[in-house]
């Protein structure tokens, strides 16, 4: 998905001009997704975010983590470079960091926000997209 969403996102030139900012809403995510993935994936995963497009991840903010897995995260932050340790924000309860950051009119309620979506709308509208159209 998040391949996907960089493909739609580096249409656009200004934002390959500027960059990107990804927040993660990590609520519900299961202890057991740590075991289905290795070493070589979560490299593969930073390193695909890295370099691999015209555009720049400029910030990524994991919102909604429980205690274990803010923790696992935080140890994974630090052998990361200072520069990419950086960009990466474990987002308290209190949202603050995010508001900071990010204004209200570009987060769901769900995080603070008011910014209302209606994905399965949105879905069909992408896959109407003449990218995807065989004619």
């Amino acid at each position: 998905m998040g391949s996907f969403l960089m493909q739609k996102a580096i249409e656009k030139e200004n934002i390959v001009k500027n960059g990107i900012v990804c927040v993660l809403d990590l609520q519900g995510v299961d202890l057991s997704i740590t075991t289905k993935f290795g070493i070589a994936d979560v490299k593969r995963g930073i390193l695909m975010w890295k370099d691999a497009f015209p555009c720049k991840l400029k910030k990524i903010y994991l919102v909604n983590m429980g205690i274990i897995l803010s923790t696992i995260v935080a140890m994974a932050k630090s052998i990361l470079s200072s520069k990419i340790r950086e960009r990466v924000v474990l987002v308290d309860k209190t949202f603050q960091q995010l508001h900071a950051d990010i204004d209200s009119s570009r987060l769901p309620p769900s995080l603070g926000g008011n910014f209302e979506l209606d994905w399965e709308s949105y879905i069909q509208f992408l896959l109407k997209d003449d990218q995807f159209n065989d004619s």
